[in-house]
């Protein structure tokens, strides 16, 4: 345990006694930080410091679980066939925007042509 507080129960604002465990709060310093200044260190700062690396710790895990749940999401569609290919997702959203464009200027041509009253016009936004 990196502190075990001796006087529980005391009001917030009145000095308490800690006694630390130097040596583990010194290898978890080290292992981040410049193990160097850790003796310069106040009892604000390293606080801060340690608290700023769990919550660091924190995100990557939660990063890491995502990673690993889209990881098997992605593996089950793949298995059902529900999976697109890799360039589907990869592509350039202004290019298949083009694309759909032309495939309904297409379409509606392909209409005109069987016959069916359609007025194709070209317009500019």
């Amino acid at each position: 345990m990196l502190c075990q507080r001796k006087d529980e129960g005391q009001k917030p604002y009145e000095e308490r006694s800690v006694d630390w465990n130097w040596t583990e709060l010194f290898e978890i310093w080290a292992e981040d930080f410049d193990p160097d200044t850790f003796f310069q260190q106040t009892h604000r700062t390293l606080t801060a410091a340690l608290r700023g690396r769990r919550a660091r710790d924190t995100l990557e895990a939660k990063r890491d679980l995502a990673a690993a749940w889209n990881t098997a999401a992605f593996t089950g569609a793949a298995s059902v066939g529900k999976l697109k290919p890799l360039s589907q997702y990869l592509s350039d959203p202004e290019q298949d925007r083009r694309t759909k464009s032309a495939q309904a200027i297409a379409f509606f041509h392909r209409m005109k042509a069987s016959g069916a009253p359609v007025e194709i016009s070209r317009t500019v936004n």
